[in-house]
């Protein structure tokens, strides 16, 4: 037990930056085509990836979902670093200079959406203009992650050199629960499963829906805890924290769409995977966040 705690100590720093083992387990161990991507800062260069697969789109297709929601973007591949982020390699970055880190799920990570759609990079222009200074991007979102994330990237934030992070925050019912490959107990391959509302009935989920039965107060707990946590840390190292959960709370983030865009159908704010949402509600959440931090900035300058 020592010895695998020693391993698995994230202060041990035992890798030099974390994976998104969501995504990079997926492409590599399960057989998702990838190129290299144009861009030689980036890894992989795959067309579809876990919850935005070809499956998915050619079911949409057969039923006119893209002849009937015209901001879907049908065509366009992710390029993504070599440890499944969706952001630069962190070994071709310079963080002499200042970044700034984006937290969250597969809003901020942006499934179904062209890079340049989704909110932390509309946001990070947004940004770079107001400040009059070019930041690294550093897109930590983790398709179907959950808060429980935020614990394993603290130790590599100051490696990341932010000026300022900015969280998404995801559902709070999710939580990562480490069980077997395939749910055997006498696996030989531990694997991390990500659970949340809805998610199959396994051995591993077992101890995920007795929590979710008896009380939301657990969940609650480990939300306001972990964010606590996060706040702690960058107030020790002076950077600015913002979080928000108007990505996945339901009756915030459709008040704000449909006071916004109330001609829209539903059906027309979602993207390419029909289950998240497009850049007509990125761009309401980029200037939801963008209003936070420069409103914060403006009462402490008073």
């Amino acid at each position: 037990m020592r010895d695998r705690l020693k391993e698995s100590h994230p202060f041990s720093f035992s890798k030099d930056w974390p994976e998104n083992p969501l995504v990079n387990s997926n492409m590599d161990k399960q057989g998702y085509p990838y190129k290299t991507p144009v861009n030689t800062n980036r890894t992989y260069n795959p067309t579809w990836i876990p919850m935005d697969t070809q499956e998915n789109y050619n079911r949409l297709k057969k039923k006119g979902y893209y002849s009937s929601n015209k901001f879907a973007v049908e065509s366009f591949k992710y390029e993504l670093n070599k440890d499944g982020f969706r952001c630069d390699d962190f070994n071709t970055i310079d963080f002499s200079k200042k970044s700034i880190v984006y937290l969250g799920c597969s809003h901020t990570f942006g499934i179904g959406s062209p890079e340049e759609d989704i909110w932390c990079s509309m946001l990070h222009k947004l940004l770079q203009e107001h400040y009059n200074t070019e930041f690294n991007l550093i897109n930590l979102g983790v398709p179907g992650g959950s808060i429980d994330d935020y614990l394993r990237f603290i130790p590599y934030f100051k490696k990341f050199n932010p000026y300022m992070i900015i969280s998404g925050n995801p559902a709070v019912h999710r939580m990562i629960i480490p069980h077997s490959s395939g749910g055997n107990p006498h696996s030989s391959e531990p694997i991390l499963g990500y659970y949340s509302v809805g998610c199959e009935i396994t051995p591993g989920s077992k101890g995920f829906r007795e929590l979710l039965k008896y009380s939301d107060e657990y969940f609650i707990y480990k939300y306001n805890m972990t964010l606590e946590v996060v706040k702690s840390i960058t107030d020790e190292m002076n950077i600015e924290f913002y979080e928000s959960n108007i990505l996945t709370d339901t009756e915030v983030r459709m008040e704000k769409v449909l006071n916004q865009i109330k001609e829209l159908k539903p059906s027309n704010t979602t993207n390419r995977d029909g289950g998240h949402f497009n850049r007509i509600v990125h761009e309401i959440v980029t200037s939801f966040y963008f209003k936070m931090i420069t409103e914060r900035e403006k009462k402490c300058l008073y």
